[in-house]
């Protein structure tokens, strides 16, 4: 097979997969990294963003299983150099040039393609918008040829920053004229014949890709297709189909070193004289490509320092208060001191405490703003709770009297033997049901409310008691009992 020319038309497919570019230090780095075509894309998948000029240079190894009617496997090597460029903020304009040599079946050849591509750039917040549109040629024994093979690639683009990482997805449709540049593809062995490259259907092109950075490196993972159609077009499952995986990292603000792998899905179609011309891809490719980007704009001259100084900054105020400071001083009905009371202050959900001492004063320096409910409890004072209003800067000073809880009523004795030996005594108290037990001296003491109450002592090995007694508001009932023994 003979080498073929290079027409300087629209950009060529390149039988090879496209590798992403470099994740850049630079502040002006796509986030999608920069594609084998100089613009930024994840592998086949291009993405709508701004791009600074920079050139790109991949090369690799393709490996082809046998084929039907194969006397052995394929081997590919090859590889594309492209430039590309911001003509305005929202238009990317590139060019390239593919080259690649193939040997199949006992025959080799090289065949050379290039082209350029325009793409419309919408960047809107985290999503990424646009619109490519990209003419090719294959390459021809001679320019007439090439120029009735002009196809054209026109597709949407969809991406989206999900917090660094990108999902770029891509749907268009190839009008596809390669196989003008094959008319000697019928007297062509098996061999050349397989690695033209030309198709005799146009395409519906869809992809998906992520990148996912990961320190100085990109993670890349992508699926393509190019759905061939139209009469007579071979089966979806025999169309170019294409999983990509690989990375990036960046050796510089500028320089960036890529690895991929690429492997072609779809099944493989017939290849003979009398079959269409299908794209036969490599069945397993490994890529490495440099990308480099260049400065958008020169830095103009360093001024002199004086020209340099910036006026000074305005002092900035400082944020406004979103809390204030509460006290409060516990007193009892005689103003003395309470200690140790649960004081804590409500507003909204939240719920903050008081921190006190040995006066009596409790307080949170950081109350938050709003309305709030004071809450105090205090052993042997009622509890006491009141409303307030916290305004930010402002501190809240609230003296606060407990009203003293009156003295319960109380029955309360000792127990024991009538040679006067203290006694261990259950004593029940009914109709409430409540029960205590003495102390080591034979102590009891037992809180009711005032009424009429039946009191019951029993002690192991001792008669038990039952008496009456009634107690007063306040009041206080002394029970003294001495138990029998039991005989």
């Amino acid at each position: 097979m003979r080498a073929r020319s290079l027409p300087s038309v629209l950009a060529g497919t390149l039988a090879f997969v496209q590798f992403p570019g470099a994740a850049l230090c630079s502040e002006s780095e796509p986030l999608a990294g920069t594609s084998s075509d100089a613009q930024p894309g994840i592998v086949r998948v291009p993405v709508a963003e701004p791009t600074e000029p920079a050139v790109a240079l991949t090369a690799g190894y393709g490996y082809t299983e046998k084929l039907e009617g194969a006397t052995s496997a394929g081997h590919r090597v090859g590889g594309r150099l492209a430039g590309a460029l911001g003509v305005l903020p929202w238009l990317n304009a590139g060019g390239f040039v593919d080259a690649r040599h193939d040997r199949n079946s006992g025959d080799s050849g090289t065949i050379v393609d290039g082209g350029v591509a325009a793409r419309v750039v919408v960047p809107l917040d985290s999503l990424r918008l646009g619109a490519e549109l990209v003419g090719w040629v294959p390459g021809s024994e001679d320019m007439a040829t090439s120029f009735r093979a002009v196809s054209l690639d026109a597709r949407a683009l969809f991406g989206a920053d999900l917090g660094g990482t990108l999902l770029a997805v891509t749907a268009g449709y190839r009008l596809d004229r390669s196989a003008e540049a094959g008319e000697s593809a019928p007297r062509l062995s098996f061999g050349d014949r397989a690695a033209l490259g030309l198709s005799d259907f146009d395409a519906v092109l869809v992809g998906a890709g992520v990148s996912v950075p990961l320190g100085p490196a990109v993670l890349l993972a992508e699926a393509s297709g190019n759905l061939l159609i139209g009469g007579g077009a071979p089966p979806v499952a025999e169309s170019p189909l294409h999983a990509a995986a690989g990375g990036r990292l960046a050796l510089s603000e500028r320089l960036s070193l890529e690895l991929l792998v690429d492997v072609s899905l779809g099944k493989r179609p017939p290849v003979g004289p009398a079959e269409p011309l299908v794209p036969i891809d490599p069945r397993v490719s490994g890529l490495f490509g440099l990308r480099y980007r260049f400065v958008a704009h020169q830095a103009a001259p360093a001024k002199p320092v004086e020209q340099q100084l910036a006026p000074a900054p305005k002092p900035v105020p400082p944020p406004a208060p979103a809390d204030a400071p509460l006290e409060v001083e516990l007193t009892d009905d005689e103003g003395a001191p309470v200690r140790g009371a649960e004081v804590t202050v409500k507003v909204g959900d939240r719920t903050e405490a008081l921190t006190g001492d040995d006066t009596g004063h409790y307080r949170n320096e950081h109350v938050p703003k709003g309305a709030a409910k004071l809450v105090v409890r205090a052993p042997g004072y009622e509890p006491f709770e009141r409303d307030l209003v916290v305004e930010p800067g402002k501190s809240l000073q609230l003296p606060t009297k407990l009203k003293s809880l009156p003295a319960p009523s109380q029955v309360r004795g000792i127990v024991r033997s009538f040679g006067g030996k203290a006694l261990v005594a259950k004593v029940r108290v009914d109709p409430l049901g409540v029960e205590t037990t003495t102390d080591d001296a034979g102590a009891f003491q037992v809180d009711v409310a005032p009424g009429s109450y039946e009191i019951t002592i029993e002690a192991e090995g001792y008669e038990s008691q039952r008496r009456q007694v009634k107690v007063d508001a306040q009041g206080v009932v002394i029970l003294n009992a001495d138990l029998v023994k039991k005989k």
